[in-house]
C-alpha cells in the first residue's frame, strides 16, 4: 500500500511541475500578445530641390529630356549610404529615400529645371524637346569622418543633339555642404539643395553647347 502511495506522489509531482511549466508559457505568450509588435520606425525622405528665387531673364532655353540617371551599384537600395573611413559604406536602416535614387535625382533635376526656365523638360522620348541630358553619380552619400561630416554629390553630365548624337558639352560637378553626421532629415536636404546644383550644372551645359 505505501509503495503505491509513494508511487503516487512521484508522478503528482511530476505532473505538478509539467502544469507550472505550462502556465509559465501561457503567461509568457500572453505578455507577449498584450505588449505587441514593435512600432516601425523607419523613416521616408522625397529629395526636393530648392525653391528657384529668379527666373532665367535670357532667350528661351533650348526644352531637355533627363535621359536616364546612372548610378553605381552601391546606391541602388533605397537606405541612405553613409561612408566612413577607409571606404566603409553602411545604409542607415532608420531613414530611407521615398523612390529609388535615380529616379529621385532625374525627378528633381526635371523640378528644378522647369522652375528655373518656365519650360517642363520632357520625360519620355517620344516627346518633342532639343537636347537629351545623360547624367552619372558617382558619389550621393553622407561622409563621416574623424574631424568633420558632410553631404557629397560627384556627377557628370553629358548634353547630346538627338539629331545627330553627337555629344555637345560635358561637364563634372563635385558638391560638397557640412554635415553634423546624425540629423538624416538634415542630410537629405542637404542632398536636395546639391541637386539643385547639379540642375544649375545641367541647364549652363546646355546653354553652353
Amino acid at each position: 500500500m505505501s509503495t503505491c502511495r509513494r508511487g503516487g506522489r512521484k508522478a503528482f509531482g511530476r505532473n505538478a511541475s509539467a502544469f507550472r511549466y505550462v502556465v509559465i508559457a501561457i503567461l509568457m505568450t500572453g505578455c507577449a500578445v498584450i505588449r505587441g509588435p514593435k512600432a516601425d520606425e523607419t523613416k521616408f525622405y522625397a529629395l526636393t530641390p530648392p525653391a528657384v528665387t529668379t527666373s532665367s531673364s535670357g532667350p528661351p532655353a533650348a526644352r531637355l529630356l533627363v535621359r536616364r540617371v546612372e548610378i553605381p551599384g552601391y546606391l541602388q537600395g533605397k537606405a541612405f549610404a553613409i561612408r566612413a573611413q577607409g571606404g566603409e559604406v553602411r545604409y542607415e536602416q532608420g531613414s530611407w529615400w521615398s523612390e529609388p535614387v535615380d529616379l529621385a535625382i532625374a525627378r528633381a533635376v526635371r523640378e528644378r529645371i522647369g522652375a528655373a526656365t518656365g519650360i517642363a523638360p520632357a520625360a519620355r522620348r517620344d516627346s518633342q524637346y532639343d537636347l537629351e541630358a545623360v547624367i552619372r553619380v558617382s558619389r550621393f552619400e553622407g561622409e563621416v569622418g574623424a574631424e568633420k561630416s558632410s553631404a557629397r554629390l560627384v556627377a557628370t553630365v553629358e548634353v547630346i543633339d538627338p539629331a545627330s548624337g553627337r555629344r555637345v558639352a560635358e561637364r563634372r560637378g563635385s558638391f560638397e555642404d557640412p554635415w553634423d553626421g546624425k540629423d538624416y532629415g538634415a542630410l537629405a536636404g542637404l542632398l536636395g539643395g546639391e541637386v539643385g546644383k547639379l540642375a544649375d550644372l545641367v541647364m549652363a551645359a546646355a546653354a553652353r553647347r
